[in-house]
């Protein structure tokens, strides 16, 4: 049987156990599979890719997971253990030890007098037997065809099938190193199958993810462009077609437009939970908190796949603390590496006037997953409420680095580089806005304003902000930008007035039933 031994440790491969001095170790199931991945890597660098699909069989589990099982292997392991596992960051992990094989066989037993006798009986007869077949061969039955599985009218493959499943299960996952996996199997499949809806489906939904939610390249859009409206042309009645396609002119900005395709959408599925959160997700940013909530609602279920952090923020909205940061407390612990959430409970921290700890949590997803460019902008406001300078321009540096033609990232560079004395590098007439825009555009176009000493220009992008549906006034209160213009009449006028708004939302907001976390 093939054992491998590695610093003083025994990992019997066929009965699936480790020994140490004898003694056998408590590293069974998942935490053994953990073990043999490493330790078969011959001391090269494992990533989280390949733990995923080896320990995990492709299931997609996020980086916390394996972190998590990594942490029980290392307990299970013996006490002067501790440097066998190297964390290699942003790269996965690595067996330190040297490690050898070794074959160890059972002592051959003499046969019997009958156990040679038997062997030779049958050696004769298995003479016999292929004497008769060389004279008489049977002709093999026919393997009858099999139809391959239809869907949605095409023809796939078995593998293509599998591969779709695998491709589907990694861009379900809300990380950006999950999608990056999804774009390239998509990919793959897309190269040999165009024709095929789903495959065009998925490929067209990664590409978009990773442009609205990880900061991807936005050259990718008109492609997605074309394969939605392809998609939508195909069958215009087609629920997840509609939400593609809404999904796409959100993400450019359209949102009235994106707003109509989602409830065309909904109204043909409501059911639908993409197209719902979608939906509910715009009229969010549109001030509509009460619909959104009612959307947020029809998806609560046994397994909290409702969105923890979007309620939250709804609470958050109005005025409603307790609430909200419990929300987003479960959110987080939920899922530690989901960026939107920590981005959300980061703000609502700014606005309670704890920096540090919003500050703190940023950081903590920086260290799990690298960050966005909002989530880099959002630490830059906590870091300058704190006066620290280091982080603040380490902050800009990564949300430049990650996507350097963003709006909000260039009009914070303008406004550090007014503060500092430097030239603005970034004209206030960068991007023209309209009523499509989205409304945050206008709190970034309005500090972009303040850079260039334009106060009236400022005022009128967050009055605009506001009509649009723009309400956390307590975040723009604790934007260092819009210090100089506490005193400002016409800009407390239009924090009342996103006040009013938010009071007018929470009537209506409660008198629903909102089921509390616990479940009680």
């Amino acid at each position: 049987m093939d054992v491998l031994v590695t610093a003083k440790l025994e990992i019997n491969l066929e009965q699936r156990t480790v020994s140490h001095n004898q003694q056998v170790l408590p590293i069974k199931g998942l935490t053994f599979d953990m073990l043999l991945a490493l330790v078969e890597a011959r001391n090269h660098i494992v990533s989280l890719e390949e733990l995923s699909l080896q320990v995990w069989k492709g299931k997609v589990v996020s980086d916390d997971t394996i972190a998590q099982r990594i942490s029980l292997l290392r307990k299970a392991l013996p006490n002067d253990s501790e440097n066998y596992i190297e964390s290699v960051r942003s790269e996965g992990y690595r067996w330190l030890p040297a490690i050898k094989k070794q074959q160890t066989e059972d002592e051959p037993k003499r046969k019997s007098p009958l156990t040679m006798f038997a062997i030779g009986a049958m050696a004769v007869f298995s003479i016999l037997f292929m004497l008769w077949f060389s004279a008489y061969k049977p002709q093999p039955e026919a393997i009858p065809t099999v139809q391959k599985p239809i869907e949605h009218g095409l023809d796939i493959s078995v593998y293509t099938r599998v591969k779709l499943a695998r491709a589907q299960q990694y861009a379900s996952a809300p990380t950006a190193e999950a999608n990056r996996i999804a774009i390239k199997m998509y990919r793959d499949l897309y190269a040999d199958n165009q024709d095929d809806i789903l495959v065009a489906f998925g490929l067209a939904r990664v590409l978009i993810d990773n442009v609205a939610q990880f900061d991807g390249d936005r050259t990718v859009l008109p492609e997605v462009e074309a394969i939605s409206r392809e998609l939508l042309l195909q069958q215009p009645t087609e629920p997840r077609f509609l939400w593609l396609r809404g999904y796409y002119f959100e993400v450019i900005g359209e949102l009235p437009t994106a707003i109509d395709h989602f409830e065309s959408a909904a109204q043909l599925d409501s059911a639908d939970a993409s197209v719902s959160l979608s939906l509910a997700s715009l009229y969010v940013e549109k001030g509509r908190l009460f619909d959104a909530m009612s959307l947020y609602l029809r998806q609560l279920s046994d397994n909290q796949r409702y969105p923890l952090a979007s309620i939250g923020y709804i609470f958050h909205l109005t005025e409603q603390p307790e609430l909200a940061r419990e929300w987003y407390a479960a959110a987080v612990q939920l899922n530690p590496d989901n960026d939107a959430a920590r981005i959300r409970f980061a703000q609502f921290l700014i606005t309670q006037n704890e920096h540090q700890q919003a500050l703190d949590t940023l950081l903590e997803l920086h260290r799990l997953t690298g960050g966005t460019v909002d989530s880099h902008l959002t630490t830059l406001s906590a870091a300058l409420l704190l006066n620290e300078q280091s982080i603040v321009t380490d902050s800009l540096q990564q949300a430049l680095q990650l996507s350097p033609n963003d709006f909000n990232a260039l009009a914070w560079r303008a406004w550090l580089d007014y503060q500092a004395g430097e030239p603005i590098k970034t004209a206030l007439d960068r991007i023209p806005l309209s009523e499509q825009s989205h409304p945050e555009l206008y709190v970034a176009k309005s500090i972009l304003a303040l850079a260039h000493e334009d106060i009236e220009t400022a005022l009128v992008m967050l009055s605009r902000a506001q009509r649009l549906g723009y309400m956390d006034y307590r975040y723009i209160e604790q934007l260092m930008p819009f210090e100089q213009l506490a005193d400002n009449r016409l800009f407390r006028e239009l924090l009342l007035m996103m006040q009013a708004r938010q009071a007018t939302q929470r009537e209506r907001i409660d008198l629903l039933t909102i089921p509390t976390l616990s479940g009680d």
